[in-house]
């Protein structure tokens, strides 16, 4: 039988102390769980006989309520182990303090010589708490503390095995669904990165096809206003004796070169915008281009010193040298 498809024995006991090997089991419970569901598929609850009651701790007695009345009809270990083990075939034992019960119940399997075929594994509810709790663990880690952070009803005083049974299920079934619920949200966390990854993509795809139209219209604008310009001053050269004229064509050549200065710095300033998109989707990745000072650190200017926006500034220099040698034109004319 495969492990995934094995039962569970949730086991608690009532003992007389705390030493196995000088005091003695005084009831025995069982919940038999389906290990997915942990739905409760047998049950078992026995009170068990003991021998040297003599040897008993007092506050041990003190703490599962032990009297001569409630154990009048309690079975003997040995009956007791058998019923527990014919419950138990193929389960994989746990209990919320595994190194106690099953030491416990491993010496009485052994003394009495009464064997069982529970598989061998064991779940300890305490580690598993410790783990799956992190650090939103309490201070300690008894059953009842557990039991009481995850809003369960804690054991009922003086405490009884079947009680502590049915509170390690709760608590077993808390843990683990609070555990689903962390693995839930991680699930859609990853679901919402990876869709919001995707719309990221999607618009850095967008900004980066933008800023190719944007740097493709910024280069044609130069050459769009060398022809107008050209154009205007060949105009003017060829025509004879039209004063009024060559002056008109040459303020539309001043004008034109300053609107084109105009047209380059607004949509250097749009692709400006798109590059701080582009450059958020991924920073690190993105080149720093700057001049090595060599022969921009005689400017002194930042953006010279930087390389910042060389092209549209050298442009407008341009554009401008050649407005105002239309203005100059225009004046010598009059």
């Amino acid at each position: 039988m495969v492990f995934a498809s094995r039962k569970l024995a949730i086991t608690d006991i009532e003992t007389s102390g705390i030493d196995p090997d000088s005091h003695e089991i005084l009831e025995i419970a069982l919940l038999v769980v389906d290990q997915h569901s942990l739905d409760v598929l047998d049950t078992l609850e026995l009170k068990v006989r003991p021998d040297h009651i003599e040897t008993a701790s007092a506050t041990a007695l003190v703490h599962n309520g032990y009297n001569e009345a409630d154990w009048a009809n309690a079975v003997s270990l040995a009956e007791a182990l058998r019923l527990y083990a014919s419950k138990t075939k193929d389960a994989v034992f746990c209990s919320h303090n595994v190194t106690f019960d099953w030491g416990f119940l491993a010496r009485a399997f052994s003394q009495t010589r009464v064997g069982h075929e529970m598989d061998y594994h064991r779940i300890d509810l305490f580690t598993a708490a410790w783990a799956l709790l992190g650090d939103d663990r309490p201070a300690d880690i008894r059953l009842d503390t557990i039991a009481l952070h995850l809003g369960i009803e804690a054991e009922a005083v003086p405490h009884r095995a079947l009680g502590g049974a049915r509170t390690a299920q709760r608590v077993l079934k808390a843990l683990l669904d609070q555990q689903e619920g962390r693995r839930v949200m991680n699930e859609r966390a990853k679901d919402d990165i990876a869709i919001q990854f995707e719309r990221d993509k999607v618009c850095y795809e967008q900004n980066c096809e933008a800023f190719r139209g944007l740097n493709q219209l910024m280069w044609q604008v130069p050459v769009i206003a060398m022809t107008l310009t050209g154009g205007l001053w060949y105009g003017v050269a060829t025509l004879k004796d039209m004063k009024t004229i060559k002056t008109l064509l040459l303020l539309l050549a001043a004008l034109g070169d300053v609107a084109f200065i105009v047209v380059l710095v607004r949509v250097r300033a749009v692709m400006s915008a798109y590059l701080d998109k582009i450059k958020e989707f991924n920073t690190n990745s993105f080149p720093q281009a700057v001049f090595p000072g060599s022969i921009w650190s005689f400017l002194g200017t930042e953006f010279a010193a930087k390389g910042e926006k060389v092209v549209v500034r050298t442009f407008s220099i341009l554009l401008g040298l050649a407005a105002l040698g239309s203005v100059v034109a225009m004046w010598v004319s009059l």
